[in-house]
């Protein structure tokens, strides 16, 4: 698909393509590094947290010296409970409409191993998610409403374990688009979500992934 936005090119670490007006494509995009945070401490200018139940998620700048700029921002918990959902949510903005694009790279995990965008994060609980996986080879597009995920739709695709790649997961209105390595695999309508939110990262059980 193609569309007006300004291009998104050589990202730091987490490139945010973020509007609630109507003017979608004027908007220009915000990029957000964790070059400037301090290894092992989690990232500055973002809240932590757990959606579902298990051990609290551990989320932490630290370096890789194959990640593809420098440092990394790492959930490191391996707490294996299924309904484990660690969130990194970004304080800087809240809005409706975004373009969300992250490298990624999962590193182990024997109930899942995964990386998720989250757009219109009200809370813990309630939020769309657009998720890569590595242990099913499928990218997953839901919606977690009162801290229940419903699956809406999900694509098979090859996402290899250990490989730095990117995800890409845009909303306009009620529009939602999933890329995996700059190929959309999903293209979906909701409404459910109508409200500004946050945007932020995601995990499941006890994946360990690394985001840069």
């Amino acid at each position: 698909m193609r569309t007006s936005l300004p291009p998104v090119t050589r990202l730091a670490i987490l490139a945010l393509v973020l509007s609630s007006a109507p003017a979608f494509a004027q908007t220009p995009p915000i990029t957000v590094s964790f070059n400037d945070m301090t290894v092992g401490q989690p990232p500055l200018g973002f809240t932590t947290g757990l959606g579902g139940s298990g051990a609290s998620a551990v989320w932490r700048i630290e370096t890789d010296p194959r990640a593809p700029r420098g440092k990394v921002l790492i959930q490191k918990s391996t707490d294996s409970s299924s309904a484990r959902y660690p969130i990194c949510l970004y304080d800087g903005i809240r809005t409706l409409n975004a373009d969300v694009t992250v490298s990624f790279a999962t590193v182990s995990g024997k109930i899942d191993q995964v990386a998720g965008i989250v757009l219109r994060a009200i809370d813990e609980g309630n939020y769309y998610v657009a998720r890569a996986s590595a242990k099913d080879n499928t990218v997953t597009l839901s919606r977690f409403v009162g801290g229940t995920g419903s699956e809406l739709t999900s694509a098979a695709v090859k996402v290899p374990s250990g490989t730095w790649q990117t995800l890409r997961f845009k909303i306009d209105r009620d529009r939602l688009t999933v890329y995996l390595n700059a190929q959309q695999v999903i293209d979906w309508s909701d409404n459910r979500h109508t409200r500004e939110g946050r945007v932020g990262l995601w995990t499941r059980s006890d994946s360990i992934t690394m985001f840069d």
